[in-house]
């Protein structure tokens, strides 16, 4: 999964900041589709992104275990 390409597709204005931000929801999808790994929302830790780039997000996988996730936003 740290090595699945994750893209996260968004509505952007023309200065690069996003309409709203990429939540914990969207990278779960995003996972899902690039890895065909199912996430609990609710085991990932994401900053608020607002803004196009790559961003990093951790999520728990058992236990210990963390995967550090590298999430790429771009303009939809």
């Amino acid at each position: 999964m740290e090595q699945a390409p994750i893209v996260v597709k968004a509505k952007v204005g023309s200065t690069g900041s996003l309409f709203g931000s990429v939540t914990d929801k969207d990278l779960a999808a995003a996972i899902k589709q690039a890895a065909g790994v199912d996430i609990d929302r609710h085991k990932i830790k994401l900053a608020h992104i607002k803004k196009t780039g790559n961003h990093t997000a951790k999520v728990s996988l058992h236990g210990n275990v963390v995967a550090n996730v590298t999430v790429t936003v771009v303009a939809a």
